[in-house]
């Protein structure tokens, strides 16, 4: 089997923010890290079906870090690795540590509500069509990508296109954007009191063996001795599952 190699990326307080898999081949191995923390979740993130919205992406990530000190951790062939990284400003921005911040947390927020509507929507599959209203309220119509050319789209498909326009500038989330966002946390809010009102799913019943006829005749007669109140069934054809009654 190839050796697996893993690495970590662990901010200013030694935590650790991003996983990453490596390569174990002969020669250099090349690791891209795009600059994101682990999405909300990881590794278990309830993820959209969907890999877009009408044009904008669903796949829910982690936003990018700010820049400061971090430190990659890399373990391989039983052996770990630590060296410092520095992430530095682009010179070209002119954001503000404030804004990035504010950016920071904005993006944080709206992927971590992605997520949670999504590990709804999971587990109301379990619920049955009695539930489709509320899994609707959640995520537009059929859920298929092309669904917002003809449905209004609903929560999930409209925090992942505010996080998807937040995400696009470097500087912070506009007086407009930020009450959107608290407007998309209380409207889940809301739901969720919704969801966890609802009953546990009852599981379906497992189908019984199925009987001969003639198990199903020697079943009905023996119920007919121990009853005493039915005509003798020795001799004649019973429906299965049935038995003859005197009245």
């Amino acid at each position: 089997p190839k050796e697996k190699v893993t690495l970590e990326i662990l901010d200013g307080s030694g935590k650790v923010i991003r996983h990453l898999d490596g390569t174990g081949e002969s020669g250099v191995n090349r690791v891209v890290w795009d600059l994101s923390t682990d999405a909300p979740g990881y590794p278990n993130t309830k993820q959209d079906p969907r890999p877009y919205y009408v044009f904008y992406p669903l796949a829910i990530e982690g936003p990018e870090v700010l820049p400061g000190s971090y430190t990659v951790r890399v373990h391989a062939r039983g052996v770990t690795l630590s060296v410092p990284l520095t992430v530095r400003l682009d010179p070209l921005t002119k954001a503000t540590t404030a804004e990035l911040q504010a950016q920071y947390d904005a993006l944080t927020s709206l992927a971590q509500d992605q997520e949670r509507g999504e590990v709804w929507l999971a587990k109301l599959k379990g619920h049955g069509k009695r539930y489709s209203a509320l899994a609707d309220e959640l995520r537009n119509g059929n859920g298929s990508e092309n669904a917002g050319y003809k449905q209004p789209a609903k929560v999930i498909d409209q925090i992942a296109y505010l996080r998807h326009i937040i995400a696009t500038a470097y500087d912070g989330p506009t007086e407009a954007q930020s009450a959107l966002l608290q407007q998309y946390h209380n409207q889940l809010d809301t739901l969720g009191k919704c969801f966890n009102a609802l009953p546990s799913p009852t599981p379906s019943p497992k189908p019984s063996p199925k009987a001969s006829p003639h198990g199903l005749h020697r079943k009905a007669a023996r119920a007919c001795r121990r009853a005493r109140r039915c005509s003798p069934c020795a001799g004649r054809a019973v429906a299965p599952g049935s038995i003859s009654v005197r009245r």
